[in-house]
């Protein structure tokens, strides 16, 4: 199976890609050499070495975590502000379309606000449903960096704080 990067846009989007995998799930059971490999931003170890580096660099969690996730997310809130500006929009021809209702004009201007606001409204859910897989995948990446880079302190610990160490490595 292709890597996700290497599908069009609009696949990635909508998901698309997957419905292959499930197809051939289906007919067999499945083996681990039909999944794609885990993406360079999703493996463990990267993510929680690019923590550590900028951990070296400042000891301020705030600040490492907006070095390392800082674009994708900013990123993701302009997606946030585009699904809001079309809810809004929504709700402005949903007020036209109510004047158009009280006022009796034609039915072509009715048929207008009516569509515009389903084009509105399809737009704000396939925004939001891409940005909700976006939006938890880089909540799971930060949670996975960081439970990788205190693993790898628990490992550097002494002998005589191993209480310490596995009191840490149950709370995981």
């Amino acid at each position: 199976m292709k890597q996700r990067q290497e599908f069009s846009w609009f696949s990635q989007w909508t998901f698309i890609y997957f419905t292959d995998l499930v197809k051939q799930g289906l007919k067999q059971d499945l083996i681990m050499d039909d999944f794609p490999n885990v993406e360079e931003m999703d493996n463990s170890e990267y993510i929680a070495s690019s923590l550590q580096d900028n951990w070296n660099q400042t000891n301020k969690l705030n600040s490492v975590i907006f070095r390392v996730f800082g674009s994708r997310y900013a990123k993701l809130f302009i997606w946030y502000f585009v699904e809001m500006a079309f809810k809004i929009a929504t709700a402005v021809l949903l007020g036209q379309l109510l004047s158009w209702i009280t006022l009796g004009q034609n039915i072509s201007t009715g048929m207008l606000y009516a569509f515009g606001m389903l084009a509105c409204k399809f737009i704000s859910m396939m925004i939001h449903h891409a940005e909700f897989f976006v939006a938890t995948r880089m909540g799971m990446q930060t949670r996975v960096g960081l439970i990788g880079m205190i693993y790898k302190k628990c490992l550097l610990l002494s002998g005589s704080d191993s209480s310490i160490t596995g009191v840490v490595g149950n709370i995981f």
